[in-house]
C-alpha cells in the first residue's frame, strides 16, 4: 500500500505520509544468512 502513495506523500498528503511512516517504523524480523555472525556478536 505504501508504494502506491509515495508520490502523494511527496506532494504533502498527510494520510500518505502516515502510511509511509508506518512502513519506515516496521523492523524486519529476519536476517540474511551472511548477517548471522554479526547478529550473534551483538547478543
Amino acid at each position: 500500500a505504501a508504494v502506491l502513495v509515495i508520490d502523494a506523500a511527496d506532494m504533502g498528503d498527510e494520510d500518505a505520509e502516515f502510511a509511509l511512516g508506518d512502513v519506515e517504523d516496521h523492523e524486519l524480523a529476519w536476517y540474511a544468512t551472511q548477517e548471522l555472525p554479526f547478529l550473534l556478536e551483538l547478543m
